[in-house]
Order: structure tokens, then C-alpha cells, then sequence
């Protein structure tokens, strides 16, 4: 995902183990949208969390409301969700790699990701701390993205053939090795595996 003008990002992440993850339940993801609606609403006039997704799903609700009922009705372990704002001033992105996989590994890695093209530290600081009110993630940092940088890798797009096609090889790699960690036939964090840059 890349963005034409710069953005302030926050990473925060957890590491838990398999029995950790019941901590992020409904319950959790209901605190966490909420804390962000108000944010958003304290931040720009007249604004809302206004598309969430969950799971890859496709499927997309227009407000919080919709999506907290959605939930009340369906048990679902949420893997991945996302959520902005109307005017797309902001989003958030949360991960939860242990409920995405077949035999569970012993831990995993939670990732939240809020991007904003509002500058004020202020209300970013105010968002992190009532985060931190109900749950305390382990390390966190906070940069400003710049154009043609992607949010997920951080990895500078330099518009050449050669830096696609090692962005390309290493995702296919991962595809790889994640296939063969499903079938069993290899055990190894991929993380460890891929935390080297291919180009700078």
C-alpha cells in the first residue's frame, strides 16, 4: 500500500503465546474501535470510522454500530481487521497471526497499525495512551511515511525492475515456506527467515 503524500504512522506490537489469545476477543476489538472513533471524532469535525473489514472477507461495514451487531450475532475470531475514516484521514490495521494458523506455533506476534495525515502529536500520544489503558503491547514505534514507501514493509519504492522483482521473490518465498509449514514438511519462524532486507 503506498501513499501519494506523507503520513504519520504508529506500529505497536505484542507477542503472545497460544493460550494469550483469547485476550483478543470480540471484547478487544470492540474497546479498540471505540477508543479509535473517538479519536477520530476528536480529531477532525464530523468525522467517524465509516469501513471496517474483517478476515479478508471483502464484506465491509459503513459504521461502528453495524459492525459491533454484526459481531453480537456471529462468534468470529477475528484475524485481520481494518477500519478508516470517511475521508480516509486515518486508519487503523490489526493482525492476530496465531488465529491464522492450522497448528498454532507456541507464539505469535498481535501487529496494530494506525496511519494519519494529522500532524498533532497530541492527539496521537492521547490515542496510544487509552490503548495502553486496556492493554499494554510490548514495543511500539512511530515514523512518518514517505511517498512510495510501503505501510506493511516500509520499503521504498524506487520505481525500478530490480527492486519488484526481489519484492516479488521474497513473497513468493514466504508463500512457499508458509505452504510448506502448513503441510508440516517445514518448521521454522518465518519471520526469522525473511528479516533481512533484500535491497535498500
Amino acid at each position: 500500500m503506498y501513499y501519494k503524500t506523507e503520513m504519520k504512522i504508529i506500529k505497536l506490537y505484542k507477542v503472545i503465546s497460544s493460550d494469550e489469545v483469547i485476550l483478543f476477543d470480540m471484547d478487544f476489538i470492540r474497546k479498540l474501535l471505540t477508543t479509535y472513533d473517538n479519536y477520530i471524532s476528536a480529531t477532525w469535525l464530523n468525522e467517524s470510522v465509516s469501513h471496517i473489514e474483517i478476515n479478508y472477507s471483502g464484506r465491509a461495514w459503513k459504521t461502528i454500530n453495524s459492525f459491533f451487531h454484526y459481531l453480537s450475532q456471529h462468534n468470529k475470531e477475528i484475524v485481520y481487521l481494518s477500519a478508516a475514516s470517511k475521508k480516509e484521514s486515518t486508519s487503523l490495521f490489526y493482525t492476530n497471526e496465531l488465529l491464522n494458523q492450522i497448528k498454532p506455533e507456541c507464539c505469535g506476534l498481535i501487529d496494530l497499525i494506525i496511519e494519519t495525515n494529522n500532524q498533532n502529536m497530541e492527539n496521537l500520544y492521547s490515542l496510544i495512551k487509552n490503548i495502553s489503558d486496556f492493554y499494554h503491547f510490548d514495543y511500539g514505534y512511530c515514523f512518518n511515511l514517505k511517498k512510495n514507501q510501503d505501510l506493511f514493509s516500509e520499503v521504498i519504492d524506487k520505481k525500478s525492475f530490480i527492486t519488484l522483482y526481489f519484492l516479488l521473490q521474497a513473497e513468493s518465498l514466504r508463500c512457499k515456506l508458509k505452504k510448506l509449514s502448513e503441510e508440516g514438511r517445514f518448521c521454522c519462524k518465518l519471520n526469522k527467515v525473511l528479516s533481512r532486507r533484500f535491497m535498500r
